[in-house]
C-alpha cells in the first residue's frame, strides 16, 4: 500500500509539475504547431469559400464533415468510434447538401431539422449498440459535440449570399489568423497567462485595419476582431487539454474546429449589423 506522503511534491502542493499543464499531462497554453497551421489554413479556406459563393462554402462544409468524422472521436473519446463517425459524417454531409440545395435568402431553413434528426439518430444508434454506460456517455457527448461544430460551420453559408458578407468574413479571418499567431507566444512561460488578452487586443486592431481596408465600419471590425480572436484561442485551449491533441489528426481537428465554431458568432454579428439576411 503506497504511503500518501510518498506522492510527488507537485501533487501535494496543488501546483502542476514543471512542463505539465493545468489540465493534466498536456499544457494547452503551449499550442502545437499542427494546431496553429490547421487553424490558419481553415480560416483562409473559409474566407475563400465564402467569397466564391454558397456552393463552395457547402463543399468546404462537406470536407469538414469528413475530417471531423475521422478526427473528432480521436480527440474527444476513443469509445463508440464507429457510431460517432457514422453520425457525424451523415449529419455533416446532410447539412452541406441542405444548405447547397435549399433556395431562399439564407439557406438555413432546414438546418435545424437536419441537426435534430442527427441528434435523434445519435441517441438511437448509440443506445441500440452494446456497451457499458460509460462508453455510452462518452460516445454520446462526442457525437453531439461534432454535430454542434458542423452546425455552427454551416452558418457561414448565409454570409456567402450577402453582398457585404465576404468582406465581413474577411475581417473575421484576418483577426483569427492574427490570434493564432499571437497564441504561439504561449510557449513563453511568462506570457502564457496573457495570451488570450493579447489575442483579443491584437485581433481587435487587425479587425479595425481590415475593416477599414475592405470598406466595412472600423468600429464593427474592432468588436468582431476582438471577439473571434479571443473565442478561437479559448476554444483551442479547451480542446488542447485533451489527450487526443498529441496526435497529428487530433491537432488538425482542434485547429479546424476552433474556426468552424465561430460561424454562428460571425453570422449573428453580421445579422445585427445588417450585413447578413435575418
Amino acid at each position: 500500500m503506497t504511503d500518501v506522503s510518498a506522492r510527488p511534491a507537485s501533487a501535494s502542493s496543488g501546483f502542476p509539475a514543471r512542463g505539465v499543464g493545468r489540465f493534466g499531462e498536456l499544457d494547452s497554453t503551449r499550442v502545437r504547431g499542427p494546431v496553429t497551421v490547421a487553424a490558419i489554413l481553415t480560416a483562409v479556406l473559409v474566407g475563400l469559400a465564402v467569397a466564391a459563393g454558397p456552393t463552395a462554402t457547402a463543399i468546404l462544409l462537406a470536407a469538414a464533415a469528413l475530417l471531423l468524422a475521422v478526427g473528432w472521436p480521436v480527440l474527444t473519446a476513443p469509445r463508440r468510434v464507429v457510431e460517432q463517425r457514422t453520425v457525424i459524417a451523415a449529419t455533416g454531409l446532410s447539412c452541406a447538401l441542405t444548405v447547397a440545395g435549399t433556395a431562399g435568402p439564407h439557406r438555413l431553413v432546414w438546418l435545424p431539422v437536419v441537426v435534430a434528426v442527427g441528434m435523434i439518430g445519435a441517441f438511437f444508434l448509440l443506445l441500440l449498440t452494446p456497451g457499458g454506460r460509460e462508453s455510452l456517455t462518452e460516445g454520446m457527448s462526442g457525437a453531439l459535440g461534432g454535430i454542434v461544430v458542423l452546425a455552427s460551420g454551416a452558418c457561414y453559408v448565409p454570409l456567402a449570399l450577402a453582398p457585404a458578407g465576404p468582406r465581413h468574413v474577411g475581417v473575421a479571418v484576418v483577426a483569427v489568423v492574427v490570434g493564432a499567431l499571437v497564441e504561439v507566444l504561449g510557449r513563453i512561460p511568462r506570457l502564457a497567462r496573457w495570451v488570450i488578452l493579447l489575442a483579443m487586443a491584437l485581433g481587435g486592431v487587425a479587425g479595425w485595419i481590415a475593416a477599414a481596408m475592405l470598406g466595412q465600419p472600423p468600429t464593427a471590425g474592432l468588436g468582431l476582431g476582438m471577439l473571434v480572436a479571443s473565442l478561437s484561442v479559448s476554444a483551442r485551449r479547451v480542446f488542447g487539454a485533451l489527450k487526443g491533441t498529441r496526435t497529428t489528426l487530433g491537432a488538425v481537428t482542434v485547429g479546424s474546429c476552433s474556426v468552424l465554431l465561430l460561424g454562428v458568432v460571425v453570422l449573428a454579428l453580421g445579422s445585427l449589423g445588417g450585413i447578413a439576411p435575418t
